[in-house]
């Protein structure tokens, strides 16, 4: 969940991914403010959300098999391209 910094009327006026300085306030990913505050359209919110937890979950799962594959000896990783 992302945190919060506030500004001296109480609006969100800095989303990070960790406590820093003066932004403490745990708050949802999917909570109304930060969508403003990130200009993201509440209703395609719930949808991308879906997207990048499915997003994480097949990267886990490829991330899993290439150890796997790498310890079995079947590939090392200078055989995957450099992006990867």
């Amino acid at each position: 969940m992302p945190f919060v910094r506030r500004n001296d009327e109480g609006e969100i006026d800095a989303v990070y991914d960790a406590p820093e300085g003066a932004a403490q306030e745990e708050i949802a990913s999917d909570d109304r403010e930060v969508l403003d505050f990130l200009g993201i359209d509440p209703g395609n919110a719930t949808r991308g959300v879906e997207w990048r937890q499915s997003d994480m979950e097949l990267a886990r799962v490829t991330e899993d098999l290439i150890n796997i594959l790498v310890d079995k000896g079947i590939i090392s990783f200078t055989d995957l391209p450099t992006g990867a």
